[in-house]
This record gives C-alpha cells, structure tokens and sequence, in this order.
C-alpha cells in the first residue's frame, strides 16, 4: 500500500502538470501571437506556433507517464484487496493529514479562479489597445492554469485515499436532479444575456469585450458553486 500511495502521489503531480502544461502551451501563444499585430512580424507566429507544440508535447508526455505509472495496481483500482483494520486506521490518518496540509490548495484555487476575471476586465474598462487586451486574456488563463493544477492535485490525490478506504461519496438521486435544474437555469440566463448584448447592444465598442467577460465569469462561478455544492451534499 505503501508503494500505492507514493507512485501514486507521483502520478497525480504528473497529471496536474500536465493540465497546466497544456493551459501554459496556450498562454505562450496568445502571450507571444498578441505582438504579431502591432509589428507584424513573421517571427512572433512562428515562435508562438513552436512554442504551443512544444509545451503541449511535454504535456502529453507527462499525461501519458502519469497513467503508465499505475498501471501495475489495477487490482488495487478496481477494488479487489482487503485492508486490516491498523492498515485502515493507518490510511485514514494519512487521509486526514493530507487534508489538513493540502486544504490550502483548495483555497488558492478558488481565489485565483476570482482573479482570473480582473485582467480581461481591467483592460475593457481602460478601453486598452487590442494586443493589451490579448495579454490580459493570456494573463488570466496563467491564473486560471495553475488554479487548475492545484485543484486537479488534490482531487486525484485525495481519490487515492477513497479508493482505499472505500469511502467514494456520492450524490443522491434528489440533489443530482436539483444540480441540473439548476445548471440548466444558470446557462439559459448566460444564454439570453448574450443573446440580448449580441443582438441589441452589439454596436457598443465594448460589448464583445463584456460579453466574453461575463460568460468567462459565470464559467468560474459555476466550478466553484458546482465543487461546493458537490461536498456539502454528497454522501457516502
């Protein structure tokens, strides 16, 4: 089990680094493309374009580690051992130590999912160049990238805990039901808003700008409220 948990710990960081790889491959592109306008320069694409390949490549690599390294405890992921109780006792401390230690990535996650909407915002209300407004989208997904690997760790580490104690929690059938009546409402309301902006407003020099802005961050708000609705109701 001891060998589980630490191959696994391994594995986790290797997936999240790969989500953030693949968000970072992107922001290099849009970082490094957003100067191709004002200077119109062949080198700029060129290196964006290499540049997101690369990165992506490596993501990849890292993604497909990840898996490769726990294969050898396929018995142990669909559930077929049987733990004694001082092992369980002893995994069930671990889990809350882990928690207590890691509760803190959760919590950066969150804030940076907040901030990611500032840049995009800051550079609509300054009315900023279009290249500026690249970058403060660049800006964002870094943010947003690395709430992502925070996030991804803790949830992939803490179902190695699950897995073993076999505890999974899950939501019943009632709040399954009020979670998509729920996201069905909160999109349709995203839905019509754009449809009026896109459609009423769209001569605004600005409602382009708002309008991605605001469905960015209603997408935010939507993982948060989903992750925390998630643990308040889920049951075991």
């Amino acid at each position: 089990m001891n060998e589980y948990l630490l191959t696994s710990t391994k594995a986790a960081h290797l997936k999240s680094l790969a989500l953030f790889l693949s968000g970072l491959g992107l922001v290099l592109f849009i970082s490094i493309y957003a100067w191709y306008e004002p200077f119109h320069g062949p080198f700029f694409s060129s290196v964006a374009i290499t540049l997101l390949f690369i990165t992506w490549a490596i993501a990849a690599g890292c993604l497909i580690y990840g898996f490769l390294l726990t294969r050898d405890f396929r018995q142990i992921k669909r559930k077929q051992f049987t733990l004694t109780n001082e092992q369980l006792l002893q995994i069930k401390n671990k889990q809350k130590d882990f928690q207590h230690q890691n509760n803190k990535r959760i919590i950066t996650a969150v804030i940076l999912c907040i901030l990611t909407v500032i840049p995009p915002s800051i550079a609509v209300a300054w009315r900023a160049p279009s290249f500026i407004k690249w970058e403060s989208l660049a800006l964002s997904l870094l943010l947003f990238s690395i709430a992502i690997y925070q996030f991804i760790f803790y949830k992939l580490q803490n179902l190695i805990y699950i897995i073993l104690t076999q505890q999974q929690k899950l939501l019943s059938k009632k709040d399954r039901q009020l979670l998509t009546n729920i996201t069905i409402i909160y999109w349709f309301i995203i839905l019509v808003y754009w449809f009026i902006m896109e459609t009423y407003l769209y001569a605004l020099p600005w409602s382009s700008e708002l309008n991605f802005t605001t469905i960015f961050f209603g997408f935010i708000i939507y993982l948060i409220f989903t992750w925390f609705f998630f643990q308040k109701r889920a049951q075991k």
